[in-house]
């Protein structure tokens, strides 16, 4: 400070923070290297058969698939919305009953990067099968459509938010409608109502969605996505 005379120093989180919105190509490729995992350890999900259908276990094998694939960190959350109050929360050790309704997030970093997805599974004998929640897909794509470039992102929160009331389905609100996704798994843009800016052609964003379901509980799904002149680009489908 005192090689410095009357200079005067500010906090720079705001202006790293600006500088990563828009990522560098280099940047995204390792983003979409990070995307290949998660998208790997899914597969994997969907077509494995497990000796025992317990919560340890599958995040056990979940976390040797990411680091097999080369995955630095890894984060992974589990949901049963069939027993309320529920949330996405650590493993602990739980019997996955057949028919039981199972959310898994998972989130991997590949040389820093970081990309994740959310997935809503039905547990059956020793495996795990998709549930066919159509009304949740519908509005899911219909979000995904209301992220366009160059459109502000509070009209595009609205618009998402107007699909899912109009279509009579009940939001949940807990973990939002995403933000962007790199060094960190938190960066601008927050998809928020209040946000300020418009989505821009180089940002990497993580979307989700959930909404309560009678019979199920809950339905949640999301992917990271890079936005392209041309609209969103699916990096974990």
């Amino acid at each position: 400070l005192d090689a410095l005379p009357g200079c005067k120093f500010l906090p720079g989180d705001d202006i790293l923070q600006e500088m990563r919105i828009i990522k560098s190509s280099r940047e995204a490729d390792q983003i979409r290297r990070a995307s290949r995992i998660v998208r790997r350890c899914f597969e994997f999900l969907k077509s494995a058969s497990f000796a025992t259908m317990d919560e340890r276990v599958v995040e056990a094998l979940l976390y040797r698939e990411a680091r097999m694939e080369g995955a630095e960190d890894v984060r992974i959350l589990f949901g049963k919305p069939g027993t309320p109050p529920w949330a996405l929360r650590p493993s602990e050790d739980n019997v996955l009953e057949p028919g039981s309704v199972f959310i898994v997030y998972l989130a991997v970093a590949y040389e820093r990067y970081w990309s994740e997805k959310i997935r809503t599974f039905r547990a059956e004998q020793n495996a795990f099968s998709t549930p066919d929640p159509a009304k949740l897909e519908a509005l899911y794509e219909r979000a995904i459509e209301c992220l366009q470039p160059g459109k502000a992102i509070s009209r595009c929160c609205k618009e998402i938010r107007g699909a899912i009331q109009g279509a009579g389905a009940d939001v949940i609100n807990d973990y939002g409608l995403g933000q962007g996704i790199g060094l960190s798994l938190k960066e601008r843009p927050f998809l928020r109502e209040d946000a300020k800016g418009a989505l821009a052609e180089g940002m990497c964003l993580s979307l989700r969605l959930g909404v309560r379901d009678k019979t199920m509980g809950a339905l949640m799904a999301g992917d990271t996505f890079f936005v392209s002149g041309a609209g969103l680009e699916g990096l974990t489908f």
